[in-house]
């Protein structure tokens, strides 16, 4: 009876393991089948395109989608097993259902047609400069030139432009943006504020480097709009950095600049610029930055009935305004002492 019973237990625990060698196998042959060619032989092309910061996992699910490859799971598995998992590239791929999985994730690694490039909210035309020369193999002179040009019309986004593109292309893709969220009645909104589209920029420019939040951009929008017509100076200390880096970066190379220094009494004082708004009461001669449009709406939109003359940040970015010299002064002796 005791030897039966062994028996019995070797039994189940053979069976159990012809099972699991069976599974494993069933996995194996339809892990390798996956990782066949959906369509061997196939002329088709697709354009598969990777967002900034895509997971590895929706960049699969939807490999799968497209029908380039068969199973989502089983190019997981090759790409994690192959390394490649961080070296998937944001950007667009020509890629084939004849392709093999393999194929597929190394297409995927290499080098894209185009590249994802951001413009950031704030930022100089040179700043701009730096990331595309980086990302696009035609970047040169020329398009130093342009972008310095084309400040304050660089429609912050991020743009899936052409590795080889030229200027004009980029140009295109920029503008094309820039119409779509500027249009005629943003303009037109302006220009009851006594605006036009370069005045309208400029101003955006300069609200987008002093204000941290939309709100602020309205705030601070009615603010200098009330000044400009009580031929004040605007007093925006931003005006004063981009004029003390346009110094300091003629001398210093431009990949170690600080193009947002910090500005002392002492620079407002003795920068001799004519974005020196604490010297000049006139706008600016050009924008200072690239704005938002939600820069450029609040500028638009501003209330013109705004009661506040006066504003400051604490070190924390918060915002506090005042009506009179006495009330703004009784905050900087709060806030920033």
């Amino acid at each position: 009876m005791l030897l039966k019973e062994k028996l019995s237990g070797w039994n189940l625990l053979f069976a159990g393991g012809f099972f699991i060698f069976l599974a494993l196998l069933a996995g194996f042959i339809v892990y390798s089948a996956s990782l066949e060619p959906v369509s061997p032989g196939s002329q088709e092309e697709v354009m598969f395109v990777i967002s900034p910061g895509e997971s590895l996992k929706s960049v699969a699910s939807r490999l799968e989608k497209a029908g380039l490859i068969k199973k989502a799971w089983p190019f997981i598995i090759l790409v994690q097993k192959e390394g490649l998992s961080q070296k998937i590239q944001a950007g667009s791929f020509r890629l084939s259902p004849a392709m093999e999985v393999k194929e597929i994730a190394q297409n995927l690694t290499s080098g894209s047609l185009d590249v994802w490039v951001t413009i950031i909210p704030g930022t100089r035309a040179e700043e701009v400069a730096l990331v595309l020369k980086e990302k696009l193999s035609g970047f040169d002179e020329v398009w130093f030139e342009n972008l310095k040009a084309n400040e304050g019309y660089l429609m912050p986004d991020s743009y899936l432009i052409p590795q080889n593109a030229s200027w004009d292309d980029f140009w295109q893709i920029i503008r094309k943006n820039y119409q779509t969220e500027i249009d005629k009645e943003i303009l037109l909104k302006a220009q009851d504020r006594g605006l036009d589209e370069e005045a309208l920029i400029i101003l955006a420019s300069l609200v987008e480097r002093e204000a941290k939040t939309q709100s602020d951009q309205q705030i601070i929008a009615g603010i200098l709009l009330n000044r400009i017509r009580g031929n004040w100076p605007l007093q925006v200390d931003a005006t004063v950095q981009y004029a003390l880096a346009n110094q300091n970066c003629q001398r210093n190379n431009p990949t170690q600049c600080v193009w947002w220094p910090k500005v002392t009494g002492q620079d407002i004082k003795t920068i001799n610029s004519p974005y020196n708004t604490y010297q000049n009461k006139a706008l600016p001669p050009g924008p200072i930055c690239n704005p938002s449009p939600g820069a450029i709406y609040a500028v638009a939109g501003a209330s013109e009935n705004s009661p506040y003359w006066y504003y400051i940040s604490d070190p924390s970015g918060e915002l506090h305004l005042a009506k009179t010299l006495a009330e703004h002064e009784e905050n900087i002796n709060r806030y920033l002492r």
